[in-house]
């Protein structure tokens, strides 16, 4: 029964830190090559409906998961998204953004040109989705 309960901890571990992995490469890489600043970055998203933001919005999640898949500790994911009476509805949105917004990026990376960042916003959206999905288990 122990044995059961460690595997699946040790399995949320590493699903998190493949994960946390996954989210801040392909973030990290997309903020760098948009080079934009903020308020252009804001402006494109909202005007053009670019995912430019959420590339930002991947990086405190990625962070969330990296230490959630070091320290196996659920209090800094307590931190992050709040432990109140509505904690189950907040985890329900955030998976289904996750899952919405990752498809968003996965098919916006339809229309890019570069290879590389075809790629990276494939394995971000994929990130969002998997995100997303991750969510279920805490």
């Amino acid at each position: 029964m122990a044995e059961a309960k460690l595997l699946k901890l040790l399995g949320n571990r590493v699903t998190s830190g493949i994960l946390c992995l996954s989210l801040l490469v392909s973030s990290l890489y997309l903020v760098i090559s948009i080079k934009v600043n903020f308020y252009d970055l804001l402006y494109e998203t909202l005007v053009y409906f670019n995912p430019y933001f959420l590339y930002v919005i991947g990086i405190p999640l990625g962070l969330e998961r990296l230490i959630y898949g070091i320290t196996g500790n659920k209090k800094f994911s307590d931190f992050f998204f709040g432990r109140t009476e509505f904690t189950a509805m907040y985890l329900y949105f955030l998976s289904l953004f996750g899952i919405v917004m990752g498809i968003f990026i996965v098919i916006y990376s339809i229309a890019l040109t570069g290879i590389l960042v075809r790629i990276m916003d494939i394995i971000d959206g994929v990130s969002f989705i998997l995100f997303g999905i991750s969510l279920v288990a805490l």
